[in-house]
């Protein structure tokens, strides 16, 4: 199914959900649920706070329907809303001066269990690319981190993520190849984040 042909087909009930039908609303968070959370452990870094942050996020697209003007516009404005939250909880921590330390990012992550043929020294060197990954990805400047998060998302097009993050699509591109040639560069050289 084409991206477009999911819009359309999630349409009914994005116009249910904003007349206040609850089955539709809970229908649109069971949809969306895994993306949103995945997109705010790639923004936050943090695993502690995904399911609050979610839920806010999922509290305010509810009572943010009624003034959605488009239907098909649904998952953009959902994933600026998203974006919003977690640059809001970002702010509100570094503020408090408890900000992310980036030598900790990923210390109470779970990676998902490697194939069981992996012997243990798979295993290991699996967790410590995840590992290094996290961090430099933390590491990265908000505007790219942002974008590599919802690349992430396989299903978002450049379109997409210009939408949401108020860039042209040219931007969108030119921060992404900055993002991965960084990594690239940090990667070649062996750079550390922390131990």
């Amino acid at each position: 199914m084409e991206k477009n042909d999911a819009d359309l087909s999630h349409a009914p009930w994005v116009e249910a959900a904003r007349v206040g039908d609850a089955p539709a609303q809970e229908a649109l968070i069971r949809l969306y649920q895994q993306r949103i959370a995945g997109f705010v452990y790639a923004m936050t870094g943090e695993t502690g706070h995904v399911e609050d942050l979610s839920q806010q996020i999922f509290v305010k697209m509810v009572h943010g329907l009624p003034s959605l003007k488009e239907a098909i516009r649904f998952e953009a404005w959902l994933f600026r809303l998203a974006r919003n939250v977690c640059l809001s909880h970002i702010r509100r921590r570094r503020w408090l001066g408890r900000f992310v330390a980036f030598d900790d990012v990923g210390d109470d992550y779970d990676p998902p269990a490697p194939p069981p043929e992996a012997t243990t020294e798979d295993r290991e060197e699996a967790e410590a690319r995840l590992l290094w990954l996290q961090r430099a990805m933390a590491s990265l400047p908000m505007g790219q981190r942002e974008l590599l998060a919802m690349l992430q998302d396989r299903e978002m097009s450049y379109e997409e993520m210009a939408r949401i993050t108020g860039a042209s699509v040219s931007s969108v591109k030119s921060r992404l190849f900055r993002a991965r040639e960084q990594l690239k560069a940090w990667r070649q050289n062996g750079f550390r984040f922390g131990t």
